[in-house]
This record gives structure tokens, C-alpha cells and sequence, in this order.
């Protein structure tokens, strides 16, 4: 059964340089965790489209 409040967030990252210059972006206004603070690029593994798709490599 699934349960949110026993797993692991999986997440990413970046901090993107160019001539000197970093990307940052804003977190939108409805986000739960740090809404519309500024941050480095980075998204967060869904637990369900993951543990739902089909496995595209052989055990």
C-alpha cells in the first residue's frame, strides 16, 4: 500500500554558470516548501509515475 509519509523525496538539482552568470529561478506562489523564493533550477521524482511504469530495462 502506498504511503506517502515512509518514503524518500528523490531530487535534483543544477547550478548552471555562463560567463560568469547563474541561473536562478522563483518557486511559484502555491508551491508547499519555499513558495515564491528564488532558488537553482531543480525538479522532484513523482513516487507513483515511477513505482506505476512500466520498466523499460531487463533484471
Amino acid at each position: 500500500m502506498y504511503n506517502k509519509n515512509l518514503l524518500h523525496y528523490i531530487v535534483v538539482t543544477g547550478i548552471l554558470v555562463k560567463d560568469g552568470k547563474y541561473l536562478i529561478v522563483k518557486r511559484a506562489d502555491w508551491e508547499k516548501a519555499f513558495p515564491g523564493r528564488w532558488t537553482v533550477p531543480g525538479g522532484k521524482l513523482e513516487v507513483l509515475d515511477y513505482a506505476l511504469r512500466e520498466k523499460d530495462t531487463p533484471h
